[in-house]
């Protein structure tokens, strides 16, 4: 298994340039895996920090829907990338150890919690597994 970490640490005014850079990051290492190392990926620790300026939740779920969206993408049609990991889940009690990627889970439309439970569904529901299998060597 292979996999990368996307943690964004410039939340500024330059969001088209960050997707963009995010799209091609990830597209590389689905090209790479499904093409080269032969080998399955997780985007794993992908995230926005509250702590940078302009942070809001809506920015967030934009960001997770684009990544959840790249990987069924790749997912319903057989491609490497099946699955992604946040950074991280956790309850208000965090504290100061909160590092500004942390995830609340609240219920309710328009949540990030909602967001992850359709991408989970979405994954599940595949109804044919994927193309593409890869061998662990």
């Amino acid at each position: 298994m292979y996999q990368i970490k996307i943690r964004l640490p410039l939340q500024s005014s330059r969001t088209g340039e960050q997707d963009t850079f995010v799209d091609r990051w990830i597209g590389a290492h689905i090209e790479d895996c499904d093409n080269i190392i032969k080998k399955p990926l997780l985007i794993t620790e992908f995230g926005k920090s509250s702590k940078y300026p302009g942070f809001s939740l809506e920015k967030r779920n934009k960001f997770f829907k684009r990544v959840y969206d790249v990987i069924y993408d790749s997912a319903r049609t057989g491609g490497s990338c099946t699955g992604g990991v946040f950074w991280q889940l956790t309850t208000k009690r965090t504290g100061l150890l909160g590092d500004g990627y942390e995830v609340f889970i609240q219920a309710g439309p328009n949540t990030t919690a909602q967001l992850i439970a359709d991408q989970s569904s979405k994954l599940k529901n595949l109804k044919y597994p994927p193309l593409v299998t890869h061998s662990a060597e």
